[in-house]
């Protein structure tokens, strides 16, 4: 009986020697984080007058739901830079309106993770943001799928496309 107890009492001893209380301070007194956001060219060269949205979109939304409101907005500094403070930890969507550079449209469309305590900084690169045309064809009565159809891609802006002139701007932009 005597072992059994001895046995007990170092076990016991043993584990209330080990429990440690651990405390993490990720940022003492600090609850929001700050984000300093610059778009630039493709030579760094920082875009300025460039309006920028911040969306609070969270970090369990589904990216492909509408978008609220902004949170916040600003315009790019004379060095491309805008400034966001007082965010609470999250992640945030950041869009801006239509990018006129190098006779191309671009729209920036990202997300930053913020962290309390810390100011997070982050370059972009607006000619990053292209992408690809998708083109699905529907019959307009029955709206099933169209198969082997030819498609032609242009920017509007730029050329003026009729049905009496279709053949030549496809036959100049091959």
């Amino acid at each position: 009986m005597k072992g059994y107890f001895f046995i007990v009492l170092t076990l016991l001893i043993a584990t209330v020697s080990c429990e440690k209380e651990v405390v993490v301070k990720l940022a003492e007194g600090e609850i929001t984080g700050k984000l300093n956001y610059k778009l630039t060219d493709d030579t760094g060269k920082g875009l300025s007058g460039l309006k920028v949205y911040i969306y609070n979109r969270g970090s369990n939304q589904d990216p492909n739901s509408p978008i609220d409101s902004p949170i916040d907005s600003a315009i790019t500094s004379s060095v491309g830079e805008v400034n966001f403070i007082d965010l609470l930890p999250n992640n945030y969507q950041l869009r801006t309106d239509s990018i006129k550079l190098n006779n191309n449209d671009y729209s920036v469309d990202e997300y930053v993770q913020i962290t309390a305590g810390i100011e997070r900084k982050k370059t972009t690169k607006v000619t990053d943001f292209s992408g690809t045309l998708i083109i699905r064809l529907l019959s307009y009565e029955t709206r099933t799928p169209i198969q082997d159809q030819g498609v032609v891609a242009f920017p509007v802006n730029k050329i003026h496309v009729t049905s009496d002139n279709i053949a030549d701007v496809v036959k100049v932009r091959r």
